[in-house]
Formats: C-alpha cells, sequence, structure tokens
C-alpha cells in the first residue's frame, strides 16, 4: 500500500472509531435511567449491548494481521449497528 492509501485508511479509523464511541456512550446516558416498562425494557438494553459492541469489534479492527480480517471485522461492525439501528 502507498502512503496516500495508509493516511486515508488511518483517518478513516480514527473518524470511525470516534463515531463508534460516541453513538454507544449516547445510546448508554439516554438510555440508562430511563423509565421503561418491563416489555420494552429487553430492548433498551440489548441497544446498549449493539451499540457497545459495535465500538469494541471496530477497535479489534484496528489491531488485525491482513486486510482480510480487517474487512471481516469491520462487516462485524456493520452488523451491529444495523441491529443497534433495527
Amino acid at each position: 500500500m502507498d502512503t496516500m492509501e495508509n493516511q486515508d485508511k488511518s483517518k478513516f479509523n480514527d473518524q470511525l472509531r470516534e463515531r463508534t464511541i460516541q453513538m454507544a456512550a449516547k445510546l448508554y446516558w439516554l438510555l440508562k435511567d430511563r423509565k421503561v416498562s418491563w416489555i420494552i425494557r429487553p430492548g433498551v438494553t440489548q441497544i446498549i449491548r449493539s451499540s457497545s459492541s459495535g465500538a469494541a469489534n471496530f477497535r479489534a479492527a484496528t489491531r488485525v494481521r491482513s486486510d482480510a480480517e480487517y474487512f471481516a471485522k469491520i462487516c462485524i461492525v456493520v452488523e451491529e449497528r444495523i441491529e443497534t439501528l433495527f
């Protein structure tokens, strides 16, 4: 990979890292003290879990040994984001 590609990947990683952490933190603080019915509570808990899981998987993606492993980890991050939004 040339230097420009490394810089682009590094910038992408920095931006996505920040966004995944912010999303998990915002959802946690927004939902942690909400008084919701016992029917909705498991869904709220799952939202917090899937949002923080996306951030953790992204952190793992930045520590991989190959491009294929990076892509696989990023796919998990995307899946967790989709689950959170759903």
